[in-house]
């Protein structure tokens, strides 16, 4: 198990609360318990938001939740799942030192809405940050199985993305939904209910210009899932529509779950351009900012990776959720204050760091060297993009 300050500096890092950093750290170890279990590891699909966070993308959205469809309808018996999951505790306890109390592993089977069987679970567990917790206090993490989804694409495998020292794995790998259809479930469920979640996953994954989903994939994939459920594909009317149920579980929702909450109007009024693209593949005319950067390398590896000093990290990936997101950040450099839109961060020849962004009072092109700046700080004031932002972090390797 990592030591109470490592989950601590990953919080400075995140910008969240410890609760928050310890559950993400606890949901890797569970994800590697279950795809080292021989009897679930060829059976369960992992999928949901989680899966974007986990496996796929840098979403910057620390998800709570662990969905799976499962392929083995046997497994939908309590007695089943105590038993395996009380294997998967000893294997986590044994690896970590941290404890799943098997006298805290939960499992309702229920009748879903379409008719079908399906799981709920809560499991509790003594972490890093509070290990003395009693029994009633411990907190949960929730588990969703399904049956009786269909299952579009073959799934593949993926490594877990893991903030912490103590990486869980290399192998085995997390089979999981890929990203067209982990994405196509989203976009379905964005027309079906009124979740901000969905909202800020489909407009933050759209907004990911180097990894976009393959359109026509997506699509038949989203048809396919849609037609499955009885359902047409959702429409911009559709959500529109449930503007102020979407408005009203924004902050609740999200505002713990992010550095920062992205005012709602930004996300809301992506959705023409997103439909847009759906439907007709038609994107923003934006270029790369390379008008200062040609030449240097685009830097795609975590912020934890990168050779600087943890001060620094901590500023980088405050810069880079501001991009992402289309927030202004204030940055202390070279003794002044700038408020800048960030685009890119840059590898010079000589090995420096560069973040080149666009300064919020005069639109000036401007470029800042990453070990001069001194403090971050995320605002709530959005931009609309002039160039392309670079600055997402890739954590799968191409």
């Amino acid at each position: 198990m990592v030591t109470k300050n490592e989950i601590l500096n990953v919080k400075d890092l995140c910008g969240l609360s410890p609760h928050v950093i310890e559950k993400d750290y606890v949901l890797g170890w569970v994800l590697a318990g279950i795809y080292h279990h021989a009897s679930l590891k060829d059976h369960w699909i992992f999928k949901g938001g989680t899966s974007f966070h986990k496996c796929h993308y840098e979403t910057f959205r620390f998800s709570e939740d662990l969905d799976f469809t499962i392929t083995e309808p046997s497994h939908l018996n309590c007695d089943f799942l105590i038993e395996t999951f009380s294997e998967i505790s000893d294997w986590i306890f044994y690896a970590t030192g941290f404890e799943i109390p098997k006298k805290l592993l939960n499992f309702e089977i229920y009748t879903n809405p379409r008719g079908s069987e399906s799981c709920k679970a809560k499991i509790g567990y003594r972490g890093p940050i509070s290990p003395r917790m009693g029994y009633r206090s411990l907190p949960r993490l929730k588990i969703d199985l399904t049956f009786d989804e269909v299952v579009v694409l073959p799934p593949v495998g993926r490594t877990i993305h893991h903030h912490y020292s103590d990486n869980p794995q290399e192998e085995p790998l997390v089979r999981c939904y890929p990203p067209e259809e982990a994405y196509a479930e989203k976009i379905c469920a964005l027309g079906q209910r009124a979740k901000a979640r969905d909202l800020y996953d489909a407009i933050n994954i759209f907004r990911s210009n180097q990894e976009r989903p393959d359109l026509s994939v997506l699509n038949d994939t989203i048809r396919e899932k849609c037609a499955h459920r009885g359902n047409q594909p959702p429409t911009l009317a559709d959500v529109q529509a449930k503007r102020r149920d979407l408005e009203k579980t924004w902050p609740p929702m999200l505002r713990h779950q992010l550095r920062t909450l992205p005012p709602f109007e930004s996300f809301f009024h992506a959705l023409p351009e997103f439909f847009d693209w759906l439907e007709t593949g038609t994107l923003p005319s934006l270029s790369a900012i390379n008008q200062m950067a040609a030449g240097n390398e685009i830097i795609r590896e975590p912020t934890l990776n990168l050779p600087v000093n943890f001060n620094k990290q901590v500023s980088v990936e405050a810069i880079r959720f501001s991009g992402v997101n289309y927030l202004c950040a204030d940055i202390q450099y070279r003794k002044s204050t700038e408020r800048i839109e960030p685009y890119s961060l840059r590898r010079t020849k000589d090995g420096h760091l560069v973040l080149h962004a666009v300064r919020a009072s005069d639109g000036q092109l401007c470029s800042y060297q990453v070990d001069e700046i001194d403090d971050v700080t995320v605002t709530q004031q959005s931009f609309d993009p002039r160039y392309l932002v670079e600055l997402r972090p890739r954590i799968q390797p191409s």
